[in-house]
């Protein structure tokens, strides 16, 4: 947090991340919105409450590796099915990233 006295107009103190905490946070929002695009597009889940509580669990089960291949699976997805951003990681390095699903891109990419 800022230095004690801080605050904003409202009272409430500020938080500022550190380098690793910045990419500790980062690495999780990715694994739950990758979650999140996972459960929408490819098992067409679409009861909101039902998709958060289960990107919430698998979340904190997903390794680096089975992130990537997600990641991959669903073409590098730019944005979670909220339209929020999805931190890239490693294997969207030189990729196009698409707007929405694999799904989408893949049946693109035949036409």
């Amino acid at each position: 947090m800022r230095p004690e006295g801080i605050f904003n107009r409202d009272g409430s103190a500020i938080v500022q991340l550190t380098p690793r905490g910045r990419s500790k946070a980062g690495s999780i929002i990715r694994r739950h919105r990758l979650a999140e695009r996972l459960f929408t597009d490819s098992l067409a889940m679409d009861s909101e409450s039902e998709i958060e509580q289960q990107a919430c669990k698998f979340e904190h089960i997903l390794s680096p590796e089975a992130t990537d291949k997600i990641c991959t699976f669903l073409g590098h997805p730019k944005t979670c099915p909220h339209g929020a951003p999805i931190p890239p990681g490693p294997c969207c390095q030189g990729k196009v990233r698409s707007e929405d699903s694999a799904i989408i891109s893949e049946t693109a990419a035949k036409v």
